[in-house]
């Protein structure tokens, strides 16, 4: 639900935001082509994985164990979604940890950003990385109220669930209400 919405309210902050990049095919490749194109693209990919992989093992090496668990999750969450993923066991908060899984599925991590930039080259990934960040923003928002809802038996430290909430508010706002002040130019331009 939190990610089906983060989606949905992050396309409407953007829209009209992007430039329309379409995908020309070339069907005068031939068969081995193809093969090659898609062998180096899979390539590209996995040894994004492992380069991440290796950064995170690299982190929990030298960073050191005083590092609170939830630094160190957001850490490996936020420079590869899967990392991330499995160390959410070591949170004990459940609104903390729902609401860093959200945020790691709708960024997806430096790992995935990177993957994509690799097998998007040609295409240039336009706003990309920002329609990310505004989905993850609007994510974490959602999430942070909805945490409330599902576990009330938990309180998530205040300061930090309005730390969450404040700035991400502010934001999600302001591309709001600059979106709707430039649509209403746009039917007063038109005299509707």
């Amino acid at each position: 639900l939190v990610q089906i919405l983060s989606v949905m309210v992050a396309a409407r902050l953007l829209s009209g935001d992007t430039k329309s990049n379409p995908c020309v095919s070339d069907h005068s490749l031939s068969p081995a082509a193809v093969l090659r194109q898609a062998i180096a693209a899979m390539a590209s990919i996995c040894g994004w994985v492992v380069i991440f992989q290796t950064v995170c093992v690299f982190f929990d090496k030298w960073v050191p164990d005083t590092l609170p668990h939830e630094i160190r999750c957001l850490t490996a969450g936020l420079l590869e979604l899967t990392n991330g993923c499995c160390r959410l066991s070591a949170i004990q908060s459940q609104q903390l940890r729902f609401i860093l899984c959200n945020v790691f599925l709708s960024f997806g991590g430096l790992g995935v950003y990177m993957q994509t930039v690799s097998v998007t080259e040609n295409l240039g990934t336009g706003s990309y990385l920002r329609g990310k960040l505004t989905q993850t923003a609007v994510s974490a928002f959602f999430s942070s109220w909805l945490s409330v809802i599902l576990f009330p038996h938990e309180q998530l430290n205040f300061q930090l669930h309005w730390m969450l909430q404040i700035p991400i508010s502010m934001i999600i706002f302001r591309k709001l209400f600059q979106f709707m002040k430039n649509n209403s130019r746009k039917t007063a331009a038109i005299g509707v």
